[in-house]
């Protein structure tokens, strides 16, 4: 005799679970998602930096300094 013969599960409530978990799951995955943007006034903040250089990925960007661009 199996462990679970003779036990009747509920098929609505199993999906029930089974949808509660999967938006569980997305809720941490949306939360972490949020944590890594970058909200607007600070951007400055999330700028990668290092005493050698700066590195800035994106569309429109406005440099107002001397500058120089590597060859590669």
């Amino acid at each position: 005799m199996s462990k679970n013969e003779g036990i009747q599960y509920d098929p609505i409530e199993l999906s029930v679970n089974s949808l509660l978990n999967r938006v569980n799951d997305l809720d941490q995955k949306v939360s972490e998602l949020t944590d890594l943007a970058v909200k607007k006034d600070e951007v400055i903040k999330s700028i990668n930096m290092s005493p050698e250089s700066i590195k800035i990925i994106g569309n429109k960007i406005m440099v107002t300094a001397d500058t120089y661009k590597e060859e590669k």
